[in-house]
């Protein structure tokens, strides 16, 4: 449904606010009457899983998709829209007045943030803006003529597109561009396709693609693929998830929130509780690891969480054993979670 209106209006900031706002609530707290204190930001869970989210897509990366989208197909394409919108604003990269509609500036915005994605091709009949298109180099001839010493271009050519130079497959460039600019325009071949614009090498982007290059800076963590491997059970995959992103409402992270608990571990009574404690520093943890996974007692000290997994992933086994032993540490997550908890409600001791 939000996708559904995102194509068709701009959201306001604060509408978009309202409704993160009540999905964060209902993904964690299951109800979004109730104000509670959470762990994880909404931002870090609105991301592929390759990067540390749950796979979610964000509001943002939404209109990302969707203005990418539709200004690659405006770059592609002449409909009655897109000509219209040619004639009244002759290109995305024209610097454009304060009073042209919300829906434009969007897209304008979009277009400088993936200028350096585009590589724009020029054809017979393509109708990109003569001056204001980055299609020399991933620049525009206005760029080209600000750093020249030509004089100025008339404003008439600030509508044409570049079609109306091109006579017969050959550039027919005025004088009035000067030597500097001519030349460079002329250095640009002229192709026979009509595949008009490339997306960082591709004539057939998707929408996923769109959506990955506004998360391009970004680096992946390396334990998703312990957490989301092709056989995870969502229950303690979401556990596993939470231990990595410290989501867990932990003794020392409430004391930090000014929130009076008891810090001590509530299974060794010794030290403590932490993440890197319980998972699994933690003797009464790390004896039950072991017994499920007696191979990991040979270590030299007791593994935190990666250390676990990458246990695992060293030894030699099949794919799908593997799969077996991170589907087992989840599990082993989830109910050291679940035990901690009883123990609390329950003020047992061990």
């Amino acid at each position: 449904m939000l996708a559904y209106w995102i194509r068709g209006a701009i959201i306001p900031k604060a509408c978009c606010k309202a409704i993160n706002k009540i999905c964060y609530k209902f993904l964690f707290a299951r109800d979004i009457s109730k104000k509670k204190l959470q762990m994880v930001a909404w931002k870090d869970t609105c991301l592929p899983k390759k990067y540390g989210g749950l796979g979610l897509p964000s509001i943002d990366s939404l209109f990302q998709g969707f203005g990418c989208s539709l200004i690659w197909h405006f770059l592609h394409e002449d409909n009655f829209l897109f000509t219209w919108w040619k004639d009244h604003y002759h290109s995305l990269w024209f610097p454009q007045p304060k009073n042209v509609s919300s829906y434009w500036t969007f897209l304008c915005t979009v277009a400088t943030r993936i200028k350096q994605c585009l590589t724009l091709r020029i054809h017979p009949s393509c109708s990109f803006s003569l001056l204001w298109d980055p299609w020399y180099n991933g620049k525009s001839i206005m760029e080209i003529m600000s750093s020249s010493s030509g004089e100025p271009i008339p404003r008439i050519f600030s509508d044409r597109q570049v079609k109306s130079i091109i006579v017969n497959g050959c550039w027919l460039i005025p004088t009035i561009f000067g030597i500097d600019v001519m030349t460079a325009i002329k250095s640009v071949p002229i192709s026979v396709s009509n595949i008009g614009c490339l997306w960082l090498g591709s004539d057939c982007p998707t929408t996923p693609a769109f959506k990955m290059q506004f998360l391009s800076n970004l680096n992946a963590v390396n334990w998703y693929k312990y957490v989301w491997h092709k056989r995870y059970a969502l229950r303690y995959s979401a556990y596993s998830w939470l231990a990595f992103k410290s989501g867990f409402k932990i003794a020392d992270l409430l004391a930090r929130c000014s929130i009076p608990v008891d810090t001590t571990c509530k299974f060794c009574s010794k030290e403590a509780e932490t993440h890197t404690h319980l998972f699994f520093e933690c003797d009464f943890c790390f004896v039950i690891l072991k017994s499920l996974i007696p191979g990991i007692g040979s270590l030299l000290l007791k593994p935190n969480l990666f250390q676990a997994y990458c246990f695992i992933d060293e030894l030699n086994l099949s794919r799908d054993m593997h799969y077996v032993f991170y589907l087992l540490i989840g599990a082993t997550i989830y109910f050291i979670w679940r035990a901690r908890n009883d123990r609390i409600g329950n003020s047992l001791t061990i």
